[in-house]
């Protein structure tokens, strides 16, 4: 699996489809499902980052998300969306890959590196797929490792909302209030061969990053509900 670059008409075709779909994301945060975002203004403008977005709890989140920054994000989903045909091909169009959960999928970390490496951002949802509930669950190193084999920073989300508006079995979502915070960065340690993460970092780092998410999606919750 390689990272190809499609033709020019459907390079323009994904352009305009992202952007219709993060202009009606925009349009709906204000007029149907409110979703205040605070600290928008931490999101880099024009270098690499990693995305990391808690609780991940709808696939709405792949919108809201999109408001983050005009550029387009390219998001890490499992590869059991791509099932689907129609669904895989929208979430290809959007700017998504596959990435399977279980062991080091090597040829799609290539991808991500790549995709950094390009000075794109990268969205990975560090829960690995939908929960439930008020707590964020362990995360995965995935993120973690990418930041360290790549020297670019991770910017941790608190989601808290989605799950009222479209949780799981939801065909449609409803107006329901939501709140969104961004993180101060989580900068990766510097090593001397990228092309070998020590673990004990990679830990560390993910350590940091889940804390920082406990602590924005508890946030979150309080701001969307009181």
């Amino acid at each position: 699996m390689e990272d190809v670059k499609p033709g020019l008409f459907l390079r323009i075709f994904e352009f305009l489809f992202y952007h219709l779909c993060r202009t009606s994301t925009l349009f709906a945060n204000r007029f149907y499902f409110p979703c205040p975002v605070e600290r928008r203004e931490i999101v880099p403008p024009n270098m690499p980052y990693i995305l990391a977005p808690a609780g991940h709890r709808s696939y709405l989140d792949i919108f809201l998300v999109s408001v983050l920054t005009r550029r387009k994000l390219r998001y890490v989903g499992k590869r059991s969306l791509w099932d689907h045909r129609v669904g895989g091909w929208l979430l290809s169009r959007l700017g998504g890959f596959p990435m399977e959960r279980e062991g080091l999928d090597f040829k799609s970390m290539r991808i991500c590196i790549d995709i950094l490496s390009r000075g794109e951002p990268l969205v990975i949802f560090p829960e690995g797929s939908r929960g439930s509930g008020p707590s964020i669950r362990p995360i995965f190193d995935g993120a973690a490792y990418l930041s360290i084999r790549t020297a670019v920073p991770i910017i941790p989300v608190g989601i808290w909302g989605a799950e009222a508006a479209m949780g799981r079995g939801a065909r449609f979502p409803l107006p329901r209030r939501m709140h969104m915070i961004v993180g101060e960065p989580l900068h990766p340690p510097r090593i001397d061969h990228p092309e070998r993460v020590p673990r004990d970092l990679m830990r560390a780092l993910t350590e940091q990053l889940q804390k920082q998410l406990d602590s924005l999606f508890a946030e979150a919750r309080i701001k969307a509900t009181h």
